[in-house]
Formats: structure tokens, C-alpha cells, sequence
């Protein structure tokens, strides 16, 4: 069976997944050491669902297309450069949403430090 695409591009997907799924493992065992309301609760879920298969995805489709998606116009890289755009601005809401989810965790692992500390 023939694959296409870079090898070195499919090591970098899959990394991407284990990865990423890792860090939602980490997340979850973390999880009685944070303290958040509801609201920031649910933000730090969608955020890390969304940072998790958003950096996933495209990992996948620069495999498959054989783009980078590292800059927009394509840059140095081989490969069709719409498809390149396209998967380069499909990488922003990842960016957004892990800088959420890191800081609402912190946030949280913060407050549990604070409660803990004054006997709350």
C-alpha cells in the first residue's frame, strides 16, 4: 500500500496526536488540584478540545497535502499554496485557545493553592 506524503511530515502528525493526547491526560489527572467556577471550568474544557484536535488536524492535512502550513503565501515550502493558506489560518484558533486553557489552568491550580492555604 502506498501512503503519500513526506515521511517526516506523518511522524510529525502523529506525533501531534499523541501529544496532544497526553496533555488532555495530564489535564484530567490535574484536575482535583485546580479550582475554577463553572464558567472557567467549562472554558478550560472547550479550549483544550479545541487546541487538542485543532493542532492535530492540521498536522494531518500537511501530511496529506505535502504543504507546511507554517506561513501564509506558502514561504520557502513546496505545495499548493490555497491549501497551504487555508491550513495555516486553521492554526490560529488552536494558538488562541491553548493560551486559554494554560492560563485558566494555571489560574485555577493557583486558586486550589490559595484555598488550601487559608483552609477554605
Amino acid at each position: 500500500m502506498e501512503i503519500g506524503g513526506d515521511r517526516r511530515a506523518w511522524n510529525m502528525a502523529h506525533l501531534e496526536g499523541i501529544t496532544n493526547g497526553l496533555i488532555l491526560i495530564a489535564l484530567a489527572a490535574a484536575a482535583p488540584f485546580v479550582r475554577l467556577g463553572p464558567k472557567g471550568q467549562t472554558w478550560l474544557f472547550w479550549s483544550s478540545l479545541t487546541y487538542a484536535w485543532l493542532f492535530t488536524l492540521p498536522a494531518i492535512a500537511n501530511a496529506l497535502f505535502s504543504t507546511r502550513g507554517l506561513e501564509f503565501g506558502g514561504g520557502p515550502f513546496a505545495g499548493d499554496v490555497t491549501v497551504n493558506n487555508i491550513i495555516y489560518l486553521f492554526g490560529w484558533p488552536p494558538i488562541i485557545a491553548v493560551h486559554i486553557g494554560f492560563g485558566l489552568f494555571a489560574w485555577g491550580a493557583w486558586q486550589k493553592y490559595r484555598s488550601l492555604e487559608s483552609g477554605a
